[in-house]
C-alpha cells in the first residue's frame, strides 16, 4: 500500500503535531510543527531517493522527535517502504529483526551507531589479520570492496543493510569512515 500526504486538505501554515523537546538549547517545551514543516521535510528527502517502495526500514527512534517522525515514519508511508520496530532497544533485538526482515535502511541516532562500531571495531581489533584487512581496506576507501571483505558483518545485520541514516547529532567522522570502509553506505 502506499500512503499519499495529501496537504491540500490543510493550509500550511496549521499545527499537524505538537512535539515535545527536552530542552537541550533551553527550557522543556512542546513546539508545534506545521503542515509545511513535514512538507519540506519529506519532500526534502524525496529528492535524496533514500527511500524507495518495497525496501525494509528499521524504527529505533522515539516519534515524539521531528527527525524520527518525518525520516521513520512519514516517509516510508509516502513511499511505500516497510517499517520495522523494535519493542526493546537493545542490540540483540536490533540484529534479531535485521536479520529476520532483511532491513535495507536503518536509521540512527550517533549513539546507537557509535555502540555498533564499538562492538564491532573490538572484534576487528582482537585479529591481526583482520586488522590489516581493516587498514587496507580504510585507506582505499572502495565501499564494494569492503562490503566483501566484511561480508561477515553484513551478514551479522542480515545481509541487505545498504544504508546507514544518521541524525540528530553530530556523528564521529572516524566512526562514519570505518562503517564506509565494512562496505556500509553512511549519511548524515
Amino acid at each position: 500500500f502506499r500512503f499519499k500526504l495529501n496537504y491540500d486538505e490543510l493550509g500550511d501554515e496549521e499545527t499537524a503535531v505538537y512535539i515535545y523537546t527536552s530542552g537541550t538549547t533551553g527550557k522543556p517545551k512542546g513546539v508545534m510543527l506545521t503542515i509545511a514543516n513535514f512538507k519540506h521535510q519529506v519532500e526534502s528527502i524525496d529528492k535524496l531517493n533514500i527511500v524507495r517502495r518495497g525496501e525494509s526500514l528499521l524504527n529505533l527512534l522515539p516519534f515524539h522527535h521531528a527527525y524520527a517522525l518525518s525520516a521513520t515514519i512519514l516517509e516510508p508511508l509516502a513511499n511505500g517502504a516497510k517499517m520495522v520496530f523494535v519493542e526493546r532497544l537493545t542490540g540483540e533485538e536490533i540484529i534479531a529483526k535485521m536479520q529476520k526482515y532483511k532491513i535495507d535502511i536503518m536509521v540512527a541516532v550517533p549513539r546507537i551507531v557509535t555502540l555498533f562500531h564499538k562492538s564491532i571495531m573490538s572484534k576487528i581489533r582482537g585479529s591481526i589479520l583482520t586488522k590489516v584487512i581493516f587498514g587496507i581496506s580504510k585507506n582505499i576507501g572502495n565501499l564494494m570492496l569492503g562490503k566483501v571483505l566484511f561480508a561477515k558483518v553484513h551478514k551479522a545485520f542480515g545481509g541487505k543493510l545498504g544504508l546507514i541514516v544518521c541524525g540528530g547529532a553530530k556523528l564521529d567522522v572516524d566512526v562514519a569512515r570505518d562503517f564506509w570502509a565494512m562496505g556500509f553506505k553512511i549519511s548524515e
